[in-house]
């Protein structure tokens, strides 16, 4: 997604970005089907994802593009020594466009050696690297093309060491290259960047041309006897429950940089800590604001989960008609007159019966 103008929202349809699109279509659709499937979606951006087979008709894609008037914002390159960087920069000025050029390592998983490197390969690797991505944004400034490091797998795709090349890069002149963050390919069985997210942002922010936020998380029922179970996908049930919260009116346990003030209360009028931070409590509740792949005890509300209901619908209190054009009306939905402890075991049932605990 790309950032937004001051005079619109960031997720107009204008700001989002179609990526990787043609080799994930189970249609297959042609570059003309697929521009004109753009149009109806509202869509006039595209990151361009390609393979060897497609070199032939990159013409044949931005022609189609350009017809229907779908803008290719981004082009993605294999590598930074890729055979192709000249010929895709030539089509470019053929076609008077000025894509930018993401830079990723495809399918290079990671190795324990590039995410536990010493001190002297961590250097030699940032040189290197450095050294091969400034041959590439030297190559493509003259066409009016920006180079971008894209966070898709291998010692590259980890975002400090995409920050120190940049550093690198600058000390040797390249002063605009830029990244892409990828929440899906920020974790592996190695290495989660998301885990720092909330550090790492305000480190690469300047740097950041886009976010994508396409397949960020795999959900699966993970009841043990499930067909569909697969280890390491995040639970559904609980991601759902946890969203039910959040449609109660309940706010997180903690309190984000990324959370919209104002800081939120607890039962007790106590304003909640900041994220990750939190009792032994707090992080146990449903409420909690993120979970780890493969948990399901979160689908079951805790204590504290059932005090923030009770605290919002209180069981002394008569049902209301709530106007639902007036969100700030004041007058809240209310359970009825049954005790606290049948009113908690009440919402809880509802919750779990309605879908389950979340994930964020």
């Amino acid at each position: 997604m790309a950032a937004a103008g001051a005079d619109r929202s960031l997720w107009d349809h204008r700001n989002i970005v179609a990526c990787v699109v043609n080799h994930f279509d189970a249609k297959a659709r042609s570059p003309e089907e697929t521009a004109q499937m753009f149009n109806r979606l509202g869509i006039t951006k595209l990151s361009y994802n390609w393979r060897e087979v497609d070199v032939p008709n990159f013409d044949t894609e931005i022609d189609a593009m350009q017809k229907h008037g779908v803008q290719i914002v981004a082009w993605i390159l294999y590598g930074s020594e890729n055979a192709h960087t000249q010929l895709i920069l030539d089509t470019f000025k053929r076609h008077h466009i000025h894509p930018q050029l993401w830079i990723e390592e495809s399918g290079q998983k990671r190795t324990p050696e590039e995410v536990h490197p010493s001190p002297e390969q961590q250097r030699q690797k940032v040189t290197d690297e450095a050294a091969k991505v400034a041959v590439v944004a030297r190559l493509a400034a003259p066409y009016g093309v920006k180079v971008v490091l894209y966070n898709h797998n291998g010692w590259l795709g980890m975002e400090e060491n995409q920050l120190e090349v940049i550093a690198r890069l600058e000390e040797l002149g390249v002063k605009d290259v830029g990244m892409v963050y990828n929440f899906t390919h920020a974790r592996d069985a190695l290495h989660d960047d998301s885990k720092v997210f909330a550090t790492l942002w305000p480190k690469m922010q300047r740097y950041v041309v886009e976010v994508n936020v396409t397949g960020a998380w795999q959900w699966a029922n993970l009841d043990p006897n499930a067909s569909a179970h697969v280890t390491g996908n995040f639970d559904l049930q609980t991601a759902l429950t946890h969203e039910f919260g959040h449609f109660l009116g309940l706010a997180h346990t903690c309190f984000s940089p990324y959370d919209e003030p104002p800081r939120p209360l607890d039962d007790q009028g106590q304003p909640a800590p900041d994220c990750p931070d939190g009792s032994s409590e707090q992080t146990a509740a449903v409420m909690w604001y993120q979970v780890d792949p493969g948990r399901t005890d979160k689908r079951v509300l805790t204590a504290d989960d059932a005090r923030g209901v009770c605290s919002i619908y209180p069981p002394n209190v008569e049902a209301a008609t709530c106007a639902a054009d007036q969100p700030d009306d004041g007058c809240g939905c209310r359970t009825g007159g049954h005790g606290a402890g049948a009113t908690a075991a009440g919402l809880a049932l509802a919750a779990l019966a309605t879908t389950r605990r979340r994930r964020r």
